[in-house]
């Protein structure tokens, strides 16, 4: 990958630095960094539905013969959507809710319910090229986690779902959609967070670079 000299941030980002799991690299631009910062855009819609970004990470899942489950889909949909608007846009259109198990996308939930792997079938999606590539990060970032792993980590202290059930009980159903300024917060948190990784891996950031 180049370009390196773009006046961008690159970010090493992995859901689990612990596992070494690598996720690829992608560039923030350093004025939508500052905006989001400074103050959280509104995320206009873009006329994509989460329909089309689940039948796409399904295509993935497929083509890496990991076996996915509805748990593990709308998880990876949540991740995907936070990624997007830490870079400052929504990826597609429908509220992520918080449920009693952690995000859930309910048109999605709808059309792939219950706890058995999803099976393979006809990969239908209308997405543009940089959906397809954020998409794609996303996937590589998570795909080596279970649907468990994923929905503990949306569990942690302080994780936007977490935010949106705030007063709930543990076990009371809600339909409350997630902030999405709590959904980029979440990511550029992990950036933070992995600072220190990327200064200690830096050489090899780099590499990547050339």
């Amino acid at each position: 990958m180049s370009g390196c000299s773009n006046p961008t941030i690159w970010k090493w980002f992995t859901l689990d630095p612990g596992l070494g799991k690598l996720a690829r690299i992608e560039r923030l631009d350093i004025p939508g960094l500052f905006g989001i910062l400074q103050g959280m855009p509104k995320y206009p819609k873009v006329h994509t539905s989460a329909l089309d970004v689940a039948a796409f990470i399904l295509e993935l899942a497929h083509r890496d013969r990991e076996p996915v489950d509805p748990r593990k889909l709308q998880k990876a949909l949540y991740y995907a959507q936070c990624w997007s608007l830490a870079d400052g846009e929504r990826l597609f259109d429908e509220d992520v809710e918080a449920w009693i198990h952690g995000p859930v996308v309910q048109i999605v939930w709808k059309a792939h319910a219950g706890s058995m792997p999803i099976q393979p079938d006809e990969f239908s999606y209308n997405l543009s090229a940089e959906q397809v590539d954020l998409t794609s990060s996303a996937w590589e970032a998570i795909r080596h986690l279970s649907g468990q792993e994923l929905a503990d980590k949306t569990h942690e202290t302080g994780r936007a779902w977490k935010q949106a059930r705030k007063g709930l009980p543990n076990t009371a159903r809600s339909s409350r959609p997630i902030s999405l300024n709590d959904m980029a917060t979440e990511v550029l948190d992990d950036f933070k967070t992995n600072a220190k990784w990327l200064s200690d891996n830096w050489d090899d950031v780099v590499k990547c670079c050339e």
